[in-house]
Order: C-alpha cells, then sequence, then structure tokens
C-alpha cells in the first residue's frame, strides 16, 4: 500500500471536495491510502475517517464561528498548520507521495520539495486550470490566481508529476518534458 499526503486548501467547496474526493477514490481502489490536508468540518488537528484509506485533517474548521483574527490568519499563514501536520504524518509513516491541488503559498511548496527530497517523496501536482491574464478582473485576481499559477507551471511543477484536466495543459507540460 502506498501512503499518500493530499494538500487541498478548497476541499470544502463543493467543485474542489468533489475534484479531490474522485481522484483520492480512483487511487485507493488502486492500492493506495489517503491523508486529505485542507479545510474541514473539524477541529484544527482532529481527524476524521471519510472512509478507509481516507482521512480528512482539517487546518481550519469551517462549520464553526471564526473570529474575523482566525479567518486572517488561516488566510495569510496557513503554512505553519499544513507543514506541521505533513511532519507529524512523515514521522508515522512513510510517505510515497504529497499531492498538491491547485495554488499553495510558495513558503509552504519550497518546504514541501525540501522535505519530499529529504525523504524521498514524489510530488505530484493537481493542476485543475489555466490561469490567464486576460481572465483577471483585478489586482487581486492578477496577485491570488494568475503569478501563483504561473509559477506552479513554469517553476515548481518540473519537481514532480501533474494531473491536468485539460489536453491543452498536458501537451504544455510534456513540451516542457513533464509527466502529465
Amino acid at each position: 500500500m502506498k501512503n499518500c499526503i493530499y494538500i487541498a486548501f478548497g476541499a470544502n467547496q463543493n467543485a474542489s471536495a468533489l475534484r479531490v474526493t474522485s481522484i483520492v477514490s480512483s487511487l485507493i481502489d488502486k492500492g493506495f491510502s489517503f491523508d486529505v490536508i485542507g479545510q474541514g468540518p473539524g477541529e484544527t488537528s482532529s481527524c476524521i475517517c471519510v472512509s478507509e484509506g481516507y482521512n480528512l485533517w482539517p487546518t481550519y474548521n469551517t462549520k464553526k464561528k471564526n473570529s474575523i483574527f482566525e479567518k486572517i490568519k488561516a488566510f495569510f499563514f496557513p503554512t505553519r498548520r499544513i507543514f506541521n501536520k505533513i511532519k507529524t504524518l512523515i514521522a508515522k509513516k512513510k510517505i510515497d507521495y504529497i499531492f498538491i491541488y491547485q495554488l499553495i503559498p510558495i513558503s509552504l511548496m519550497k518546504k514541501i520539495i525540501k522535505i519530499s527530497k529529504k525523504n524521498n517523496i514524489k510530488i505530484v501536482f493537481d493542476i485543475v486550470e489555466y490561469q490567464n491574464l486576460s481572465q483577471q478582473r483585478s489586482l487581486r485576481g492578477v496577485l491570488f490566481n494568475y503569478l501563483p499559477a504561473r509559477r506552479i507551471i513554469e517553476k515548481y511543477s518540473s519537481y514532480g508529476r501533474v494531473i491536468s484536466i485539460s489536453t491543452y495543459l498536458k501537451e504544455k507540460f510534456e513540451k516542457k518534458g513533464i509527466k502529465s
């Protein structure tokens, strides 16, 4: 059995949750087990067993009324909570893969790359959409969607493999020599 960590910030949102759950479920059938780190309906660092081989570790409780400070802290500083959970899981069992859904902070990405090299863990990027500059309607869109997506596509994806949702993205990665 291969043990995997799946980092998904938006795992409580309908489309994101469906995507993550479908990938996790299809790989569980092939002998993988998953610890999904993301938002969820439980207290921080509690384990929710979704199904056999699928555990959810919330880093932010979406079901309770959070203070504005907690919301700001979870939005701007998610790296420490997630990285601590990754280190705890690596200490408990051998991790074979780390899946990264969409966008994560650069500081977390660098730490994951470093720890994956040290522990011989393969990284898989789940790239759902290609962010185009013309799609962004505000500075917020450029800063939080376009630039991080470009950084992952152009720089960090070379450290692992990619799950792409479209043939356009698949061909884009394969032209760069990245398995997709």
